[in-house]
C-alpha cells in the first residue's frame, strides 16, 4: 500500500489506487498558478509542480537566504489571494504548497490504516466463525465414524459391556439324560425281546 505524493490517492497492499477525496473543488488552481510562476521566474533554481489537486513551489536547490525570504513572501501572498477558497497553504521541507482541505499524505495514510484495520477485523471474525464451526462439527463426525465400526454389543461411548441375563421363561438343560437299556437314574424300556418271552413261557410250563 501507499499514498500518492500529493495525498490525493491511496492504495492498499495488492489493490488499485483510489481517490481519498472525491468531488474536490479545484477552481482555485487557475487563479493561484500564475503567482507560483511569478516567484519561480524571479527565484533561480526553483520549480513549480502542478499536480491533480495541488500546486507546489520547490526551492531546495536555490540559495538559502534569498529563497527563504521568497518562500515566506509567497506563502503570505497565497494566503491573502486564496481568500475563502477551501484550501490550506503550507510551508515546510523547502517547499510552499497549496492543497484542498483534507487532501494530504497524512490523510491518505490515515485512510490506509483505517482500511487495513477494518480488513483485519473482518478476517479475524471469519476465522473465529470457521474455528467455532469446526469445533461443533468434529465431535459429531467422530461419533458417526465410530458408530459405523461398532459391533452390535459395543457401546459407542466406550462404556464396558454389561453381563447378559438369561431370557425369561427359559431353563438350563438337565445334566443327566436317559440312557437306552436302563442304568442308574435311567428310564426302563417297555419292550420285551423274543428270547425273553420264550424263557418266560418255558418256566411257566
Amino acid at each position: 500500500g501507499g499514498a500518492a505524493a500529493s495525498g490525493s490517492a491511496a492504495s492498499l497492499p495488492a489493490s488499485t489506487w483510489e481517490m481519498v477525496a472525491e468531488g474536490v473543488d479545484d477552481s482555485w488552481m487557475a487563479s493561484l498558478k500564475p503567482i507560483f510562476k511569478y516567484f519561480e521566474a524571479r527565484t533561480p533554481e526553483t520549480l513549480t509542480e502542478v499536480q491533480e489537486h495541488t500546486i507546489t513551489w520547490h526551492y531546495c536547490d536555490a540559495a538559502d537566504e534569498f529563497a527563504d525570504v521568497q518562500a515566506v513572501a509567497l506563502q503570505s501572498h497565497l494566503v491573502k489571494v486564496s481568500g475563502n477558497a477551501p484550501v490550506e497553504v503550507g510551508l515546510d521541507m523547502k517547499r510552499v504548497e497549496v492543497r484542498p482541505y483534507g487532501v494530504s499524505k497524512g490523510a491518505a495514510i490515515s485512510r490506509i490504516l483505517e482500511q487495513l484495520s477494518a480488513r483485519w477485523r473482518l478476517e479475524q471474525r471469519i476465522e473465529s466463525e470457521e474455528r467455532l464451526a469446526r469445533l461443533t462439527e468434529e465431535p459429531a463426525e467422530r461419533l458417526s465414524r465410530r458408530s459405523g465400526s461398532l459391533s452390535p454389543d459395543e457401546d459407542p461411548f466406550g462404556r464396558p459391556p454389561r453381563a447378559h441375563e438369561p431370557a425369561s421363561g427359559r431353563h438350563a438343560p438337565s445334566s443327566t439324560s436317559p440312557r437306552c437299556g436302563g442304568g442308574t437314574g435311567g428310564a426302563t424300556s417297555s419292550s420285551t425281546s423274543p428270547l425273553a418271552a420264550r424263557a418266560a413261557d418255558a418256566s411257566g410250563a
